[in-house]
This record gives C-alpha cells, sequence and structure tokens, in this order.
C-alpha cells in the first residue's frame, strides 16, 4: 500500500501553513496511519524536504532499472559457469568442485561489502558448476529432473569487499533416502570467509520426487553416505529447528 503523492507533495508544497519540522511530522504521521511497509510515491519532493523521512519510503526511480541490471548480472554469471564449467575439468560428484568468482559493484549493500543475500545466490551457482562438470545436469535434464533446495545456513566469519577475488568449494557430504546434503565454503586465498549447509532434494517435472537411490545411480554411484556430523545431522532431522504449528497440513512428500 503506497500514500498517494498528491496530498504528500501538498503537505510539503504549503510553508505557509507548516513549517519544514512540522510537514515532516504530518509526513510521518501519515505514514503511520496507514501500515506503509513500502516506498512512497512522492515525485517532486527535493532532497532538502525529504530529511528526516524514513529512507524505506523515498521512491527512487531508478530501481526498476538496477533490479533489471542485477537480473542481467546473474544470469550472464550462469551462462559464464555453464560455459566455462566443462572447459574448467570434469570432476567426480563425490569430488571437491571449486568455482572461481570475484565481488562486484551490484554485490555489494550500503556498508560496502557483500550483501549477506548474495552468499546464498552464488552458492546456487556453485552448485550448477558442480552438476554440469560431474555430468549430472544433462542426464538431468533428459529425465526431466530438477533441484529444490529444502533447508540452508550460513555461518559468516569474514567480509568480501569489493574486487575480491574468491572460490566456493562445494561438496558432497551425505545423503538419505530422499536428500542430498552439501557444503559450500566461500575461500578467498586460503581463507574461509563464511560455510554453507544445504539440504536439497530432486523433483520430477511430471510429479512426484526422485529418491537418493535414483539420483545415485544416474550419477553412478553405489557406495552408502558417510557419516554427517552430527550437529548437520540434528538440524536437517529437526528441519532447521522450525516448529510446525498445530494444524498444519503435511507437506507433500
Amino acid at each position: 500500500m503506497c500514500i498517494e503523492a498528491g496530498p504528500v507533495s501538498r503537505i510539503l508544497r504549503d510553508k505557509r501553513r507548516h513549517p519544514i519540522s512540522g510537514r515532516v511530522q504530518l509526513l510521518r504521521e501519515k505514514y503511520r496511519q496507514v501500515g506503509l511497509h513500502h516506498r512512497a510515491q512522492t515525485s517532486g519532493i527535493t532532497r532538502n524536504k525529504l530529511r528526516g523521512v524514513p529512507l524505506e519510503c523515498r521512491h527512487n526511480p531508478l530501481s526498476p532499472y538496477l533490479k533489471s541490471i542485477r537480473a542481467m548480472s546473474l544470469l550472464l554469471r550462469l551462462f559464464a559457469i555453464v560455459w566455462f564449467g566443462l572447459r574448467r575439468g570434469s570432476v567426480n560428484v563425490l569430488d571437491t568442485c571449486s568455482t572461481p568468482f570475484r565481488v562486484w559493484p551490484n554485490d555489494l549493500d550500503v556498508l560496502m561489502h557483500m550483501t549477506n543475500g548474495r552468499y546464498f545466490t552464488v552458492l546456487d551457482l556453485g552448485r550448477v558448476d558442480l552438476m554440469v562438470r560431474c555430468g549430472l545436469w544433462p542426464k538431468m535434464k533428459a529425465n526431466g529432473w530438477y533441484p529444490v533446495v529444502v533447508l540452508e545456513t550460513m555461518r559468516f566469519y569474514r567480509s568480501l569487499e569489493l574486487w575480491d577475488r574468491y572460490q566456493v568449494r562445494t561438496r558432497v557430504i551425505g545423503w538419505d533416502d530422499k536428500h542430498i546434503l552439501l557444503e559450500q565454503a566461500f575461500v578467498r586465498g586460503e581463507v574461509e570467509v563464511a560455510v554453507g549447509i544445504i539440504k536439497a532434494r530432486f523433483l520430477k517435472r511430471s510429479g512426484g520426487t526422485v529418491s537418493s537411490a535414483e539420483l545415485l545411480e544416474l550419477a553412478g554411484i553405489n557406495q552408502a553416505s558417510q557419516q554427517l556430523p552430527e550437529w548437520i545431522a540434528q538440524w536437517s532431522a529437526a528441519d532447521g529447528g522450525r516448529v510446525k504449528p498445530e494444524g498444519t497440513p503435511a507437506r507433500p512428500s
């Protein structure tokens, strides 16, 4: 829900009735009355007039373009992962797959380091690189299978800053009847910056879930899963610690 620009602009322009501080107070009161959670469309308001107005209420005319640039940059990264993945050499599905990245300006937040949400996006690309280089990706596409993330968690140790080069090292650490668990580490030089644990499963476009046995057979793996660290096993069994409210219907398997 957004405030109409007309009334807000009139409040800000009426200098005789409302001094600057009074106008800002009225504007804030208007935001509170309507329960604003999105940017207000306050076109024509100058920088000076917006002093004291919450940042989330300011309308940025460049936002649609910035979102498009971010989306395009991720698509370009995905194309690069697929294109250069095979040229970096094949790996076994149980090997550690190292994928190189660099921090670009559109990865940064207001504190000028890579924003937390970008880490999870980059993890997606690291998993794609593993599936491409181990040869599993074309086989999955032929069968109409695709991966989805069930749970993920991240431990941050340090920050990544502009132009930093780093690698995402992806490896499978275990599986159960329906899920695959992976560890993905952000490494700058030889120093771990962050480590993520991902629990994923595979679905069929025709409907239903791909069992781990089916997936391992497709990948040519005939060994049992290694034992998971205790905390990861508990985290996975507890569904990430989420407590399901009473009366919530069961999730489809």
